[in-house]
């Protein structure tokens, strides 16, 4: 099964950032969690919006298999069967995480 989001979309997995010490995992360490970003793993990419909507240059647009950070309660949670995916406007999309975290 695929999902082809509309466009302005991306199609997400959750993803889950742990901090490796040692042999150790550890879960990210926030003072305050309502303030903390959503991460996703990008499954899809929607077609771009006409340039007057959309809210950044293209070339910032994640790519399938990024991992994101995107900001809380700005998306919509997609479950299917026993799988869970996340659908997340282009606009809140905060940044695209990189240096071998997590891949």
């Amino acid at each position: 099964m695929t999902l082809k989001p509309s466009p302005g979309y991306l199609i997400c997995k959750p993803h889950q950032i742990q901090t490796k010490t040692g042999a150790y995992e550890l879960p990210p360490q926030n003072d305050d969690p309502d303030k903390a970003p959503e991460f996703g793993e990008v499954l899809e990419v929607g077609p771009l919006l006409p340039d007057k909507k959309m809210p950044y240059d293209a070339k910032y647009i994640p790519k399938v298999g990024d991992k994101i950070a995107y900001k809380k309660y700005n998306y919509f949670t997609l479950n299917i069967g026993v799988k869970q995916y996340v659908a997340v406007h282009f606009e809140n999309v905060l940044f695209i995480i990189g240096g071998g975290i997590n891949e």
